[in-house]
């Protein structure tokens, strides 16, 4: 479900999960063994994860979190964050589209993250009684606890240009000069 091209001395991971690159155990464990391979390359300097197709990442494949799978699957999304914050290289996180539940996670471990305007974050899990586990921990570090709050408790969107006012995304840039920033 992922694509890795490594042409150091950038190497990009791509989720290619069509439609909406909804995540699941497998791709999880994908992309943590694909940033621990680039992990060990002298040649890379950076790793971008992007996406493929409108969606940066439609969340988790709900019909994965069943309560028989679910501690596999938070352990493996775990350790993919983790595995984000060690790797040696800046890991840049582009979005271009809509990164919902644990795609909206999964941006909170970039190192850098790089949106266009048709970006937005939400974490809707609260609306189907769930809580988002990993986002409890590192949005409040990000926009600080009273906004992290907030998103937990509302699930409601936030568009790109009000994710860089608080400093969820780093650089908001036209669809048009993504492949240049």
């Amino acid at each position: 479900h992922i694509r890795l091209c490594a042409d150091s001395p950038v190497a990009r991971i791509t989720l290619d999960h069509p439609e909406h690159n909804l995540l699941n155990e497998p791709t999880l464990r994908e992309l943590t063994a694909g940033l621990e391979l680039l992990a060990e390359r002298e040649d890379v300097k950076v790793v971008v994860l992007e996406a493929a197709g409108k969606v940066f990442c439609g969340g988790m494949d709900v019909g994965e979190y069943t309560a028989e799978r679910a501690f596999q699957v938070i352990d493996a999304f775990h350790t993919l964050c983790l595995t984000m914050m060690d790797v040696r290289q800046p890991v840049v996180v582009v979005v271009n589209g809509p990164a919902i539940g644990g795609g909206a996670e999964l941006v909170a471990f970039g190192d850098l993250v790089i949106a266009t305007p048709r970006a937005r974050f939400a974490l809707p899990e609260i609306t189907i009684g769930m809580f988002p586990p990993l986002a409890s921990t590192m949005f409040p570090y990000l926009v600080g606890p009273k906004l992290a709050l907030e998103l937990v408790l509302t699930g409601e969107a936030v568009t790109a240009e009000r994710a860089h006012e608080l400093g969820l995304v780093n650089r908001l840039v036209p669809e048009a000069q993504l492949d240049q920033a």
